[in-house]
């Protein structure tokens, strides 16, 4: 073997792996699709919380005004009883 055939064969060793390192298929885009799907996943998740959040704030704000309004009358009918 002389230098012509060695040169020649890492000619295209050097080929064959340039083309393997462009063929090859890429994981880093498959896991920025992941990412994307996990977000968009979380996203819809805390929507749905923040959806919960608000009926439940809504239905806290009843239940005081109820509150408050036995409490008048319980402090109307205190004072009436007392009072008579």
């Amino acid at each position: 073997m002389n230098t012509t055939d060695i040169l020649l064969i890492l000619l295209l060793l050097g080929i064959g792996a340039v083309i393997y390192l462009l063929l090859k298929p890429k994981k880093e885009a498959n896991n920025e699709n992941k990412f994307i799907e996990e977000n968009a996943h979380l996203k819809a998740e805390l929507s749905q919380k923040d959806q919960k959040v608000g009926e439940l704030s809504q239905e806290l704000q009843s239940e005081k005004t109820k509150k408050d309004e036995l409490a008048g009358e319980n402090k109307q009918l205190f004072a009436e009883k007392n009072y008579s």
